[in-house]
């Protein structure tokens, strides 16, 4: 929001400068013109060279408000990589022993009224659970605690006998895997696609089995190239519906081996009979 405000502020500056100067110039042109000193050829001459004059002008102080908007942006990234990361400690954490959420109550900054109220919920191993509940109601903010993203206002989350207090995001996302309803389209390959969750496992047999589990079918139509077709038209590739993107979320997903997943609401974009079938794929995995 400060980079947004301060970007509108040199853009409002930018112009009110151009159009003062503007205003002041077909002022005392046409003051010239009443006192005679110019007559109405030369006005006319002088007012057409003015309105070329502004496109430039117009190109230069635009040229001056993007390259401080770049400024300001790049000033937001190196702020970002400079930000330390969550937690001291770097402690793997175990998810193949039971999470227990105690209490856990979030609000997020500058609310009033909390998010999450008195949550507590404990989720063993191999065991699968559905949070069901109105739009608003908090549950992708839950799905969010689960993973480590955001921190609990108050109360506690173990996992076994492992506190996740202190611990940095990575030691706690190592051993678990996501998937959201606005998941990523990444401009690769189909291959890297998925192998993007796990890259040092790089196993094309694995991706093709993830793919397969979630009835994607490598078929020369679709997928000329196989796992090595580009999925971006602007590389010379080709495009996918949103379905298929979403099945190819799903299978990335699945990729990583992971004791620990959550998903939220991921089959949104896939019709209600093979959506039944992939949450019949969740449960077997």
């Amino acid at each position: 929001l400060k980079k947004g405000t301060k970007l509108f502020k040199v853009d409002f500056l930018m112009r009110w400068i151009r159009s003062i100067g503007y205003v002041g110039i077909y002022f005392l042109l046409f003051l010239s013109l009443i006192s005679a000193r110019i007559d109405i050829s030369v006005f006319g001459a002088v007012f057409i060279s003015m309105e070329k004059l502004n496109g430039i002008a117009s190109e230069f102080f635009g040229a001056i408000k993007e390259t401080y908007a770049d400024i300001v942006k790049a000033q937001f990234l190196y702020h970002f990589l400079d930000y330390e990361s969550k937690g001291a400690k770097r402690e793997k954490i175990h998810h193949d022993q039971t999470m227990t959420l105690d209490r856990v109550c979030f609000t997020y900054p500058n609310q009033a009224t909390s998010s999450l109220n008195d949550i507590s919920l404990n989720i063993k191993p191999g065991e699968t659970i559905a949070i069901v509940g109105e739009n608003g109601s908090g549950k992708t903010t839950l799905s969010k605690i689960l993973l480590g993203l955001y921190e609990p206002t108050q109360g506690r989350i173990k996992v076994g006998e492992q506190s996740c207090e202190n611990i940095q995001y990575a030691s706690i996302c190592e051993d678990e895997s996501s998937l959201f309803q606005n998941f990523q389209r990444y401009q690769f390959s189909l291959f890297h696609n998925i192998n993007i969750a796990n890259y040092k496992k790089n196993s094309r047999q694995d991706i093709l089995s993830s793919l397969s589990s979630v009835n994607v079918n490598l078929n020369v139509e679709l997928f000329p190239k196989g796992l090595d077709t580009m999925l971006s038209r602007e590389y010379n590739g080709v495009d996918l519906s949103l379905g298929t993107w979403q099945r190819i979320a799903i299978a990335r997903a699945i990729y990583k081996d992971c004791f620990f997943i959550v998903l939220d609401e991921p089959t949104s974009a896939i019709d209600p009979l093979e959506e039944s079938n992939l949450y019949n794929v969740f449960k077997e995995i």
